[in-house]
């Protein structure tokens, strides 16, 4: 209805379709060629990553030329000096050039003439907009006449009314800051000229909303007030497209490079690299000279152009050239482009712009940039390089996205231009938010949203006045209002269609913006560790998530919140958790099983050697490790036979009531108590611990209870030197939280631990490798009386573990080291003898 009202209101309406794929790339141009110093050579350059054919023509004039590109190749179409070169002021001609193309591809316009040449690339015609303003640089003198500066408008629909606002007077009689119009034509062309600077002249549409193309620059003009002169030519970017962040990276050979900022409205503050806010009404611009990588960051949208120089500037082997920035918010990941062959141009270059997080996947013809990015020094979450290239093509692949500018010096000669634009309309997007995670617009489409989660979607107007929202889903719903909630009930790939009918300039326009989105069942990784669980009573274990999901949540049956619990349950019982991951859930348990030792020490028996392979009865014995599985929890006695038990991993299954015991003839099984006869040692294999504190445990045991250790010699092999800068430590024996326990005649025999390697380079030097300060050693604990309804010999505890060592820090480390703890006294113990 509203619609109808509209119509009736006589307001034209017209239908612009944004969506993420608005580049530089395209299918169908109109551009053309503004006058240059004296009669140049006209080219134009097709480059494609894909086999194509299309046609360059002048309707106006009856040129008509086809062209055929191979894959990632570039043809070259030279169209008649006569038939294009615009040379007049304020006349329409029909000398507009059209390019359409069966295939998407990039469109370069190198006006050549030797010693002052320029090239520029050229928008797509689905990108162009209906407001624009110039940006152009100071004029030069030459033998004491002026040479002018030069706007040029391109029409690309019939019937266009165009109104232009001169920011200097023009030289066709028009004053500064008074409003003309003119009609265009597809195809037809107005220049305009000045003998000052035309910057922040505004051209805009004032029809029924028709597009056209705008180019600005200059016949022949010095940057810098340097000597020499060089034709300028830039296409201007839609003011719809511009934005609020711009990393910029310097000219290579240069020592400086000169900066135009556009303003498009009033009440803009511009800050170059965090420095004092710049106040800019609409159309005015600020000038600044940069010699370092920079950011320029803005409250409303900007237009940031960069010159080069004249060559006498800095004494190098260039000329003046300008090219339109890309703010860091219009960024492509592919890339092809053409460095113009020239008889003069000697140097050729490429600068690329990249968030600093994506570098590592940034390729220029296949060969990996990382290592020649440096970060921006005022804002290190983007980083540039610059890199020498060969004429011809080249490709950018960048899947993070990046800006790329490429540009050429000769002798007194000069072109560059932007390689690839992003042209993204950036006054209006959406974004989404599930479960609390907000997805910018182009992040939206590798989002992991699940079926049945609430999507909340928010139109944003940016600039705009919007009169009414519609939303499509793509799965046969719609909605009205800025934001508004969406639930999908099935995965799949989804096109989500945003229609906003703006109060534009010129009349209402409907601009739309679409936008994928991927809904999926992403149940989260819920695998518990260790399962299934065995422990004895009073242990105290921790069950934790296999492969914790970043941003997931838990909840554990107990009432923990991480991704691990830890819990010593009195009988059997199972633990449940609930993984919640990008609103997706689920559920998996654990049963911890209690193994209770019923009436009192089994008395049972295990017999092992260091080649058992047999079920541990004294004619057939088993290994230890297979011997230990069998005793935990049970009060079995493990006797062991004489020989050395070499491990590469710690033994960690030593369990509560477990008695080991060594010294016996693995033949006869007698008894010898001589030190060294039983050892079990632990290889210098595959260190165990975090990656910055690796080491070499025999046995390891958290919260056990009720086990003796008897006549044993328990050892590691000394230690190999460290990688990555870190020591490797060596413990014969590992506890945490262990009680009532023995040692009976046991010697424990740690090999050497391993130096760190030292770093005192600054760029490489990694601060963990301090040696760490020592903790204060634990004190020793009482023995426990033991029953047994066996055959009884009683034995006097073992007097209770020394307090620890004092702890040291490592070479010219700052820690100092803590303090041994108190050695407790054993008790007076009956142990069984079975």
């Amino acid at each position: 209805m509203k619609r109808i009202v509209l119509f009736l209101l006589t307001l034209l309406m017209c239908n612009f379709s944004y969506s993420q794929i608005f580049s530089t790339k395209g299918t169908d141009f109109w551009f053309g060629f503004m006058e240059n110093y004296n009669s140049p050579t006209l080219r134009v350059y097709i480059s494609s990553d894909v086999a194509t054919t299309g046609t360059v023509t002048i309707p106006g004039q009856g040129f008509n030329q086809a062209f055929t590109v191979a894959a990632n190749g570039t043809a070259v179409v030279t169209v008649p000096n006569n038939q294009a070169h615009i040379t007049t002021s304020q006349v329409i001609e029909n000398k507009g050039i059209h390019v359409v193309s069966n295939d998407p591809v990039t469109v370069y316009a190198l006006n050549y003439e030797a010693y002052s040449s320029d090239a520029a690339i050229v928008l797509p015609t689905n990108t162009l907009g209906v407001e624009y303003y110039a940006a152009n640089i100071n004029p030069a003198v030459v033998s004491g006449s002026p040479m002018p500066t030069e706007i040029l408008v391109v029409g690309v629909q019939n019937g266009s009314t165009i109104q232009i606002t001169p920011s200097a007077a023009t030289l066709g009689g028009n004053a500064a800051g008074v409003p003309f119009s003119i009609n265009l034509n597809q195809g037809e062309v107005y220049q305009i000229k000045s003998s000052s600077d035309l910057t922040g002249t505004y051209i805009i549409s004032t029809g029924a909303c028709e597009k056209f193309a705008v180019f600005s620059g200059a016949k022949c003009t010095n940057v810098g007030g340097c000597n020499y002169c060089d034709h300028l030519s830039e296409q201007m970017y839609p003011v719809s497209t511009w934005g609020y962040n711009y990393a910029t990276s310097p000219y290579q050979t240069r020592n400086g490079d000169v900066f135009r900022i556009i303003a498009s409205q009033a009440g803009t503050n511009v800050s170059i690299n965090g420095g004092a806010p710049i106040a800019l009404g609409a159309g005015q611009s600020h000038q600044q000279n940069l010699t370092a990588a920079s950011f320029i960051t803005s409250n409303n949208p900007i237009m940031v152009v960069q010159y080069s120089r004249g060559g006498d500037c800095d004494n190098a082997n260039a000329d003046p050239f300008a090219i339109v920035l890309s703010p860091v918010e219009q960024t492509l990941n592919n890339i092809t482009f053409n460095a113009f062959t020239s008889n003069v141009i000697s140097s050729y270059f490429v600068n690329i712009v990249s968030p600093t997080a994506s570098i590592g996947s940034v390729t220029l013809d296949g060969a990996n940039m990382a290592g020649f990015f440096t970060p921006i020094a005022s804002n290190p979450a983007y980083s540039h390089c610059r890199r020498n290239i060969t004429q011809g093509n080249h490709t950018i692949v960048a899947p993070g996205g990046v800006n790329a500018y490429v540009y050429g010096y000769g002798s007194y000669e000069s072109y560059g231009y932007v390689a690839g634009a992003s042209l993204d309309n950036l006054g209006l997007t959406f974004d989404a938010d599930v479960q609390g995670t907000n997805y910018a617009f182009d992040l939206i489409p590798t989002a992991q949203i699940c079926m049945n989660s609430p999507v909340d979607f928010n139109g944003d107007a940016g600039t705009f006045t919007v009169l009414d929202w519609n939303w499509d889903f793509g799965d046969g719903t719609t909605a009205n209002g800025q934001n508004v909630s969406h639930t999908y009930p099935n995965a799949g790939t989804y096109t989500v269609t945003m229609s906003a009918d703006i109060n534009n300039l010129c009349a209402v326009e409907t601009i739309t913006i679409t936008q994928t989105i991927n809904i999926g069942d992403f149940p989260p990784p819920t695998t518990i560790t260790p399962s299934p669980l065995s422990i004895c009573p009073g242990d105290n274990v921790n069950i934790s998530v296999n492969t914790p999901q970043v941003g997931a949540t838990y909840l554990w049956s107990n009432g923990a919140t991480a991704d691990n619990t830890n819990v010593s349950p009195a009988t059997d019982e199972t633990f449940y958790v609930t993984t919640s991951w990008f609103g997706c859930s689920a559920l998996d348990s654990v049963e911890v099983i209690v193994n209770v030792p019923t009436g009192g020490p089994s008395c049972s028996v295990i017999f092992a050697t260091t080649n058992g392979t047999g079920d541990g009865t004294q004619a057939n014995p088993t290994d230890l490790i297979t011997a230990l599985g069998m005793a935990a929890c049970n009060g079995a006695h493990i006797k062991l036979g004489t020989g050395t038990y070499n491990y590469n991993s710690t033994i960690t299954n030593l369990a509560s009531y477990t008695t080991v015991e060594g010294g016996f003839d693995p033949v006869t099984w007698t008894k010898t108590s001589a030190p060294g006869a039983t050892t079990i040692n632990r290889t210098a294999t595959a260190p165990d611990g975090p990656a910055n504190a690796p080491r070499l445990v025999t046995f390891s045991a958290n919260g056990i209870h009720e086990f003796k250790l008897q006549d044993l010699t328990i050892t590691t092999d000394n230690a190999v030197t460290g990688a990555s800068g870190f020591g490797v430590s060596t413990y014969g024996v590992h506890l945490n939280g262990a009680y009532n326990y023995e040692f009976v005649r046991c010697q424990i025999i740690p090999g050497n631990a391993s130096n760190g390697d030292g770093d005192d380079n600054p760029a490489t030097y990694n601060p963990l490798w301090d040696g760490a300060v020592g903790g204060v050693g634990g004190n020793g604990v009482n023995g426990q009386a033991g029953e047994c309804t066996c055959n009884i010999s009683t034995d006097d505890g073992g007097n209770g573990g020394a307090g620890g060592t004092a702890g040291t820090g490592g070479a010219n480390a700052t820690g100092i080291g803590g303090t041994g703890g108190n050695s407790s006294s054993g008790r007076s113990d009956s142990w069984m003898w079975c």
